[in-house]
């Protein structure tokens, strides 16, 4: 009996129960849910089974997992690919299986076979093999080499002789009694007296096992054992059933038939019988087959063991395949059979056989067939010389046995005549003079091709066929001489075939897509361009586009033919197109649609094949655009160029109107001509919106006469006469409000609102970011603790549902809550916006739309982490014109985000936010604060930029060491300064370094070394042979900050020791290129605590930098020397040093050189 894989699901072992049988109708059905115990402590296992040395032992794997039709086709292009390139054909390895071969072609075609049989077995490494059943043992079993089925036999004793593994699940049958060690011979394991006189012979199988009883003489078929034998029968999640007729079906929880066989077949010694099939002349006959408990029952005929012409060994098999056959026979006396295809009148039992064959097409499924056929062999023919039998169509065929009145037979599909006898059977004449004749391949072809392309057209999963006897119009069906034998793994189908093409994709109406109706697009233009993308399943490079297009007759409301054109030899998934070059009217409405066209050529023939047709798109023609150009206007922007409206950045609204043209459908506007910015109308409807006004190009402060360009279109795209809006924008104008938080007043120094009112008691007076001077003391900050501390401003201080810009300064201690607030605008029942920290530690700016409880916020974050204790300049723009949020740290943009809609504040709120009308404010920030600033306008990227760095100190050089700004830090020379000319050969404008004992220096230090700053100078070097300082400051045991020529590598340098000792480590950012010898070159070095890093900047361009973090210096501040060692006093001019307290961002850097 063989056994096959099945697909079963693990049981819990405490829910596994007896076997159940079921009574359905004529089918008994048996759920095999059980575990076979292993052998008894009473019945040891006996010595293991001689076999061949181990070997590996290779069960088949399972298809991979169903691809889908998209990665089909992308396999099917790859093989044909690989076909034109090597010239043969190639096979899709995705498609394969046990029984189907998918081939591609140099020339494009696709070739397919399935056979009625496995023929091949797939590796656990994917590759294929041809089954090898012959036993090897692996892992205390006996195992085949290579087997669809992961099959094992016992060594011998009580356990299950038999198992099989299907995806971990278990399989087993089990004699009743114990097992001697078996003896191997090829496929076959053999345990003899499994009862006295009769052996088990166990058979590895190409896809699962089976197993035959041996009675060897007469005695033992007298044993009352052999009347009722029964198996032990165990699996897991499988139902038995067993039909009226004896055969057997093993189906899984999905319904799948897992498995599937005949009644057990019994026959004699007599000739040409062989322990695998019976002979022609053998007697023969069944056992029954039932299902009892968690037994499989076999009752052997006993008529045919006891009788008294009966030639021993009698051989008793139940056979079985895996999952349900593709192929069954029927007689005209209900014989059973075995493996063997027959066909004609038996010479032993008189039975006519027929043969029946189901073959799997769902996947030529409306294909194009060229060409089908069937294939066979003949092994064996009664007749000595050529006797004819038929292919014929039928509705289905089943599997294994069939009755033999039906199925009828359909439309024959060929006819064909053939011989090859074989001397181990006798013939009406004794013997062939050719003996053995050789076996005889033949193919059917005929009607076959006309069937599969029926199939194909209807989606058929299936097409069945029968071999049989006849010949002409079914006559001698039963003429001896016509007796037959086939090999059934040489029993198949061949389809040559091509796929239709696919529908177009992507069409489009001159690049406006595909619409019809209301919807549909408005052209300008009498001769578009039709467009869309054709498709194949098959690799192609001929198909073709066809397109037809048709006018709209108002008058009768039906759709007239206008014309058609075609683009050809596209390749799969190429765009074709055509152009109308028909007359289009004015206001005239057209339809279109096109198809793929896939020509094909198979041997003399050639043809067509089409795809059904895009859905229909339709399109107008309007060729007039608006004559008139478009109105403008704004309540805050007039047109009188004698006044002086608005500001910079500050949004307005600005309305456009149609001029009276009833078809403009929408507008352009923008500060240049063409205007880019686009808005849609209603048909004739003006439109009003936010514009923002930009500043001058060369200053981001300047206003003076700006323009708006606008301009209508229509709904073909016709643009009307631009309208150049001119007015005079005013300059940009201070902040609102101006909180400085350097004193415990909490004032506004702007002077128009209200002082802020600080509530949990923050700290005043807090040193902040600056070093102070001779001529300015160094603001103070406040500190809030994150708890209680707070402060209101009990006003909006501007409007935020429109344009505004906050900034200030923060200093985080440190705080890991998920969010803090540093400044808010709390409205009616949340905050307008939030300026703070986020839970990843970036910075966030937050904008609700709705002023509603638990909004939905925009956020917009920083890409810059948060260093603690580092000073950081926040600035964050809106800008409602253009509906945008901008994040700017320490002058650098950082992040945007589209905002749809803003929301009016009633108060500001420092160090905490106002959230889902909670009493007392949320988030609170720990932290310090300074220089909060807000404006009711949009401040561009050329004015966010100088927040980020305070000038501190400027020495222009011109004469003397005095320092241009309100911190009045005079960098006194020293007795030998002199000045010469300047970069701009202005006299007694620039120091002169002499390299020994010119310099000049402040009474204290200029910069907060351990806050970020920048320090700048244009400098003309004269000499390489030392080291040359430009400026520094002075640390305790070591200078703080160098910016220098290093000798040693002939670059610039920005050079920071580590640590303030004697002989420390440095961090150096260099030039490039090497310094210039007598040409002025502008150097800064950029010291950015919140990023960690030191930048170093040579004629306005980036050239160096390295990560780093400074410490706190209290020393001096030279120019022209350093305060330790030698000196390294500079030779050369030196002009127009700055000192800033901040990173100044890289375009602030080339802005300040181009200065």
């Amino acid at each position: 009996m063989k056994y096959v894989p099945v697909a079963f699901r693990r049981v819990n072992p405490a829910l596994t129960r007896p076997l159940r049988r079921i009574a359905t109708g004529s089918t008994v059905l048996v759920t095999l849910a059980a575990a076979l115990a292993g052998p008894s402590a009473a019945h040891a296992e006996p010595p293991a089974a001689t076999a061949t040395a181990a070997v590996p032992a290779t069960a088949a794997v399972p298809d991979p997992r169903p691809l889908s039709a998209a990665q089909l086709a992308a396999a099917d292009a790859r093989a044909v690919t690989k076909a034109r390139a090597e010239g043969r054909a190639v096979e899709v390895a995705e498609r394969a299986t046990e029984t189907q071969t998918w081939l591609a072609r140099p020339d494009g075609s696709m070739h397919f076979e399935e056979s009625a049989v496995p023929t091949r077995v797939r590796r656990g490494d994917g590759t294929w093999g041809t089954p090898d059943p012959a036993l090897r043992m692996a892992d205390g079993r006996l195992r085949p080499v290579l087997s669809a089925a992961d099959v094992a036999f016992s060594t011998g004793g009580s356990g299950p002789f038999a198992t099989m593994l299907v995806g971990g699940q278990r399989l087993a049958l089990t004699w009743p009694t114990v097992l001697r060690a078996p003896t191997i011979s090829g496929d076959a394991a053999t345990y003899a007296e499994a009862l006295p006189g009769v052996d088990l012979v166990v058979r590895a199988t190409e896809d699962g096992f089976s197993h035959v009883l041996v009675v060897k003489n007469r005695a033992a078929a007298q044993l009352s054992e052999l009347q009722t034998i029964r198996l032990g029968l165990a699996g897991t999640d499988l139902t038995a059933g067993v039909s009226a007729d004896g055969e057997l079906r093993f189906t899984s929880r999905s319904g799948a038939v897992a498995a599937s066989g005949s009644r057990a077949l019994m026959w004699d010694a007599g000739a040409g019988a062989t322990a695998k099939a019976p002979g022609d002349l053998t007697r023969k006959s069944v056992a029954a087959s039932t299902l009892d408990g968690g037994a499989l029952v076999l009752r052997p005929d006993l008529s045919l063991l006891g009788a008294a012409d009966t030639q021993y060994p009698v051989y008793i098999d139940p056979s079985y395949s895996k999952g349900e056959k593709r192929w069954a026979y029927s007689n005209s006396k209900n014989e059973n059979n075995d493996n063997e295809v027959r066909v004609g009148k038996s010479p032993s039992s008189g039975a006519t056989y027929r043969a029946y064959f189901t073959f799997d097409v769902s996947g030529l499924a409306k294909k194009r067939i060229f060409a089908a056929q069937f294939h066979s062999t003949i092994v064996h023919s009664w007749s000595c010389a050529n006797t004819p039998f038929s292919l014929y169509q039928v509705a289905s065929a089943g599997s294994g046995k069939i009755t033999w009145d039906g199925p009828d037979l359909g439309a024959k599909m060929g006819e064909y005549s053939g011989h090859a006898h074989k001397p181990s059977s006798t013939s009406s004449s004794g013997g062939c003079s050719d003996d053995p004749q050789p076996d005889k391949p033949f193919e059917i072809g005929g009607s076959m091709t006309s069937a599969v392309n029926t199939a194909a057209g209807n989606s058929a999963s299936e097409v069945a066929f029968t071999l049989t006897a006849f010949s002409g119009a079914t006559a001698g069906e039963s003429i001896g001489e016509r007796w037959k034998k086939f090999k059934l793994a040489d029993t198949k189908i061949t389809v040559d075939y091509n796929s239709p093409p696919a529908t177009p994709t992507s069409a489009s109406t001159d690049g406006r897509g595909c619409t019809t109706g209301a919807a549909r697009p408005v052209l300008s233009t009498a001769t578009p361009t039709l467009r869309a993308v054709v498709s194949d399943p098959d690799p192609e490079t001929d198909l073709q586009a066809v397109f037809e297009w048709q006018q709209y007759n108002s008058g009768t409301g039906t759709w007239t033919a206008l014309g058609s054109g075609q683009m050809n030899s596209l390749a799969k998934g190429g765009t074709g197109s055509v152009q109308i070059k028909s007359e289009l009217v004015q206001g005239g409405i057209y339809q279109w649609r096109a198809k793929t066209v896939d020509p094909w050529t198979y041997g003399s023939t050639s043809g067509t094949d089409s795809s059904g047709p895009t859905g229909w798109c339709e399109f107008t023609v309007d060729l007039i655009g608006p004559a008139l150009a478009p109105g403008v206007s704004s309540p805050v922007y007039g047109s009188d160029l004698n006044q002086v409206y608005g500001a910079v950045g500050r949004t307005a609204p600005f309305t456009f109107t149609a001029s009276g043209v009833a078809d403009v459908t929408a507008y352009r506007y923008g500060w240049a001509d063409p205007p880019t910015t686009q808005v849609s109308v209603a048909a004739g409807a003006s439109a009003t919106l936010a514009v923002t006004p930009p500043p001058a190009p060369a200053d981001p402060t300047s206003g003076g006469l700006s323009r708006l360009y606008v301009v209508s279109l229509d709904a073909a795209g016709h643009i009307s006469p631009v309208t150049e809006y001119a007015f005079n924008l005013g300059s940009a104008t201070a902040a609102n409000g101006y909180w400085k938080l350097d004193d415990a007043a909490f004032a506004d120094s702007a002077g128009s609102a209200p002082a802020a009112v600080p509530a949990g008691g923050p700290a005043t007076g807090v040193a902040g970011r600056f070093q102070p001077g001779p001529g300015k003391a160094a603001p103070a900050t406040v500190t809030f603790d994150g708890t209680d501390d707070t402060a209101t401003v009990n006003a909006p201080v501007v409007d935020t549902s429109t344009s505004f810009t906050v900034s200030v300064w923060a200093r985080s201690d440190g705080d890991t809550a998920d969010y803090r607030s540093v400044v808010s605008a709390p409205a009616t029942h949340s905050s307008s916006f939030l300026l703070g920290r986020a839970s990843t530690n970036k910075w966030r700016f937050a904008m609700p739309q709705t002023d509603t409880v638990a909004p939905t916020h925009v956020n917009t974050f920083s890409t810059s982490a948060i260093q603690a204790g580092a000073w950081t300049n926040l600035t964050a723009v809106y800008d409602a014109g253009a509906r945008m949020v901008y994040l700017y740290v320490n002058g650098v943009l950082e992040g945007s985000t589209a905002q749809p809609a803003a929301i009016a504040a009633t108060r500001l709120q420092l160090a905490g936010d106002f959230w889902n009308d909670s009493p007392t404010f949320e988030n609170k920030w720990k932290g310090g604060l300074a220089d909060l600033r807000l404006w009711n306008r949009v401040l561009s990227p050329g004015e966010v930029a100088p927040l980020a760095a305070d000038l501190v100190g400027r020495w222009t050089l011109d004469g003397d060491g005095a320092d241009s700004t309100p911190w009045q830090r005079t960098a006194t020379p020293t007795a030998t300064a002199f000045y010469v000319e300047d970069r701009d050969s202005s006299a007694f404008s620039a120091l002169q370094g002499d390299g020994a004992t010119v310099a000049a220096t402040t009474a204290g230090p200029a910069l907060r070394s351990d806050q970020s700053y920048t320090v700048a100078a244009w400098v003309r070097l004269d000499s390489t042979t030392t080291y040359e300082e430009v400026l520094g400051q002075g640390g305790t045991a070591r200078g703080a900050i160098f910016l220098r020529y290093d000798y040693v590598t002939k670059k610039w340098q920005f050079f920071v020791p580590t640590v303030d000792v004697g002989t420390p480590s440095y961090y150096s950012a260099r030039s490039t290129a090497d310094a210039a010898v007598g040409v002025w070159t502008h150097l800064v070095g950029v010291y950015d605590a919140a990023a960690g890093n030191f930048k170093i900047y040579v004629n306005g361009s980036l050239n160096g930098s390295i990560a780093g973090r400074m410490w706190a210096s209290s020393g001096v501040f030279d120019i022209g020397r350093q305060r330790f060692g030698t000196g390294d006093f500079f030779t050369g001019a030196i002009d127009d040093v700055r000192v800033y307290q901040g990173a100044m961002p890289a375009a602030q850097v080339a802005a300040l050189y181009a200065s």
